[in-house]
Order: C-alpha cells, then sequence, then structure tokens
C-alpha cells in the first residue's frame, strides 16, 4: 500500500484486510478513501476496454489502493520520478491486469487533504509538463507495446488530450495568479499540446469547442 505522508489508516481494520486480502488474492484491491473532497470513481478496465480510461472520469491515484508485490515485480511497474507520476503507474496495472479487482468496503484509507502538498500548491510550468508527460506517456506506451490497440484507441487518447488541455487551461484562468503569467503559462502549455492534438478534430463538447479556438484560432 502506497501512504501519502499527510494521509492515515484505520488501524482497527488492519487485520480485516489482511485477511480479505489473502482470501481473494487480487492483483490490487481499491480501497474505501474517507475524504471531505469529492473523489473520482474507481472504474475498472484492462486491454479490453481501455477506452473507459480515456473517456470516463476515473481515479488515477496510486493511493487508496493495495497491491500484490508479485504483480509490480513480474510486470516491471515502478514510478518515473516527478509528480503526477501515479497517472501512468496506474494505467500500466490496469493494462496488465487480467483478473477480477475487488473493492474493500471499510473506509481504512482517510484522505487528509494538506493545502502544501505537491499537487494542491500552486501552478508551476513543471506541473503542467509533468501533467502532460503522464499522458504522453501512456500514448508512448499504447503505441510501442501494441500497435493494433493504439490505433483502435487514437480518438479516445485525442479526445483525452483535448480535455486534459482544457482542464489545465481552466486551472490557469481561474487561478490567482498574475496576468503576465497566466499568459506565460497558456503559451507553455499550447506548446505542449498543439502537436498532440490533431486539427481537424470533430467538435464532440463544449470543452472541444473552446479548445479548438484557443489552439488552432478556428
Amino acid at each position: 500500500m502506497f501512504l501519502d505522508v499527510d494521509d492515515c489508516i484505520e488501524i482497527k481494520y488492519l487485520k480485516d484486510l489482511i485477511q480479505y486480502c489473502k482470501k481473494f488474492n487480487n492483483n490490487f484491491i481499491f480501497l474505501n478513501v474517507k475524504s471531505k473532497k469529492k473523489i473520482s470513481p474507481n472504474v475498472r478496465y484492462n486491454q479490453d476496454n481501455l477506452q473507459l480510461f480515456f473517456k470516463n472520469s476515473n481515479n488515477m491515484w496510486c493511493i487508496g489502493k493495495i497491491f500484490k508485490k508479485d504483480f509490480l515485480i513480474k510486470n516491471k511497474l515502478f514510478f518515473l520520478k516527478n509528480i503526477y507520476e501515479d497517472i501512468f503507474f496506474i494505467f500500466k496495472c490496469h493494462y496488465y491486469n487480467n483478473e477480477k479487482i475487488n473493492y474493500y468496503p471499510k473506509k481504512i484509507y482517510i484522505k487528509k487533504e494538506d493545502s502544501d502538498s505537491i499537487t494542491n500548491s500552486q501552478i508551476t510550468l513543471n506541473h503542467l509538463k509533468s501533467k502532460f508527460n503522464a499522458f504522453k506517456s501512456i500514448e508512448l506506451f499504447l503505441k510501442k507495446k501494441k500497435l493494433k490497440i493504439f490505433k483502435n484507441l487514437y480518438k479516445d487518447i485525442q479526445y483525452r488530450f483535448r480535455g486534459e488541455f482544457y482542464n489545465e487551461y481552466q486551472n490557469i484562468i481561474n487561478s490567482n495568479l498574475k496576468k503576465d503569467v497566466k499568459e506565460v503559462f497558456v503559451s507553455y502549455i499550447k506548446q505542449l499540446y498543439k502537436n498532440s492534438i490533431n486539427k481537424k478534430f470533430k467538435l464532440i463538447s463544449k470543452k472541444d469547442k473552446i479548445t479548438k479556438k484557443i489552439l488552432f484560432n478556428v
């Protein structure tokens, strides 16, 4: 289990959780997380339905889950150094998993919101670059692993890139950054995402409309 330094677990459930893990012996298990903030749902997907990752809002944290160590070692599932490293890691866990994912119902993981944590701190260029690189790593991983899967998912991957660009743009615009800094940051994400998004994409959502206007002046 990965436990953030500012989070904690309910020790009274630990023995029961161990028994639960022994009983089901899953590659990984979703845990019930207690948090004051809304948490994206845990979505179950694998190589057969990867479009769920790209099209649905889903939980990309490595916290709030428990993993079989042998499964991680066998598939060489390690973290890249930087922030937002959870995204690529969790995607690969689902990609390599071909078993059922269980859900432990008792609220054993307590998420404490720390305003000084890395992901909650003020936006920086490294935040923007790391988030983009996480999804770019997934795209390159699929392209290298199974080109057929990549081609089948191309539209879904593009959809996700457009959504991520829009979200980052809104975060910058709605932040407390100074106007000139916002302009620099918007210019930076345009450079990051422009070459990864097909200019001729069809408008599917309101996010798409805004993304096309900002990125391609259309």
